[in-house]
């Protein structure tokens, strides 16, 4: 599992060039909402910036995606977790204990738990998570193939279409061709 993490900067493009895994992004927009789907190889991710986003692969195979960013230049990803990294451990301690209700002492336990911030362990998520999103469905075949209407409508609006990866990929190169000269 990719940890959760948004980027404060640019909108990253990703390709799955191998495996197949669940992404989950939350929309910032109001009112806010999670974006749940499938991905394989040969798909085009596309994640706004400052949209939250994970990555999740399944138990039998990998998940490997490229990715860069819409920004050219110092770019880092701000992960939610890790003791080094994380972008909760720049908040006040007691403003985030006020805000969850717990004492200080949770929230101080809670950001120094986890030493990763990048890839985590997580035997199963995908599966879980799939089975949620079924769980999620109406159940009858109107109402399913309503369902799969709109996560292909959502799957598609997080996906480039063809010009736009061939526009990317040329200002990608025209970037490097600056940066040579």
């Amino acid at each position: 599992m990719m940890g959760p993490y948004w980027n404060p900067k640019a909108t990253e493009i990703a390709i799955v060039i191998q495996g197949r895994g669940v992404v989950e992004a939350v929309s910032i927009g109001k009112p806010s909402r999670e974006t749940r789907f499938k991905a394989k190889e040969g798909d085009v991710v596309v994640v706004p910036r400052l949209h939250p986003v994970t990555q999740l692969s399944y138990n039998d195979e990998g998940f490997i995606l490229v990715g860069f960013s819409s920004l050219v230049g110092k770019n880092r990803p701000q992960f939610f977790a890790g003791k080094k990294r994380s972008a909760l451990r720049i908040l006040d301690r007691e403003v985030m204990a006020m805000a969850f209700n717990v004492p200080t002492a949770i929230v101080e336990d809670l950001l120094a738990a986890r030493v990763e911030s990048t890839i985590l362990a997580c035997t199963s998520c995908a599966e879980e998570l799939e089975g949620r999103m079924k769980e999620g469905s109406k159940g009858d075949e109107e109402h399913e193939q309503e369902d799969n209407d709109e996560d292909e409508e959502e799957r598609a609006a997080w996906k480039v279409d063809e010009e736009a990866r061939r526009e990317a990929a040329r200002e990608r190169e025209m970037w490097m061709l600056q940066k040579l000269v």
